[in-house]
């Protein structure tokens, strides 16, 4: 019973942590002017491609018909592999349905947040999964997970590239539960 409460106390704290570390962060941005939407990949590829997902997924749900192909997207091939290695797969896109026109660039920011504080808490996860007691190591190991060079850099230029961080540790905590037999 004490080490389920350990546990929620170590989740718990892992969302204050990191809701003040994202506050910081958003403020250094704002201070600079900057945004999360870059120029480079990250406005020229990545936000069209998000903006493409979302009338997509509204087309779809309002006439419920599939359209296949779309010469305006990749070179004419089939729109749903193109879009996959967008993150059209990651059900987290699938949000896109309730933003309205003009709110991308907003989703795209809260986009990374989710995916940022996903990566952390699945990796939380397998640190108590694994055994770990104590609770201040694994949430100070859960943050500096999520706010790992690779997340930050990578993350925030290319969203895609957080999906395997928060996978990873749940599929490591998956084999290690089917190898101990759990």
């Amino acid at each position: 019973m004490e080490i389920k409460f350990e546990k929620r106390k170590g989740y718990k704290l892992y969302s204050c942590l990191f809701v003040l570390l994202m506050m910081l962060i958003l403020l250094i941005f704002s201070f600079k002017g900057n945004s999360f939407v870059r120029s480079a990949d990250g406005l020229n590829q990545y936000y069209p491609v998000l903006e493409y997902i979302r009338q997509y997924l509204h087309n779809f749900f309002s006439s419920e018909k599939i359209q296949q192909f779309d010469l305006s997207v990749g070179l004419g091939e089939g729109i749903i592999p193109v879009l996959n290695y967008y993150g059209f797969g990651n059900p987290l896109t699938l949000l896109l349905m309730f933003i309205p026109d003009g709110g991308t660039a907003y989703f795209l920011t809260a986009l990374i947040f989710l995916h940022l504080y996903l990566a952390g808490f699945s990796f939380l996860f397998f640190c108590f999964h694994s055994g770990y007691s104590n609770r201040d190591i694994c949430v100070a190991a859960a943050l500096m997970y999520s706010f790992s060079t690779f997340a930050l850099v990578q993350g925030f230029e290319f969203w895609t590239f957080l999906a395997p961080m928060i996978s990873v540790p749940l599929v490591v905590a998956g084999i290690q539960a089917i190898v101990e037999k759990k």
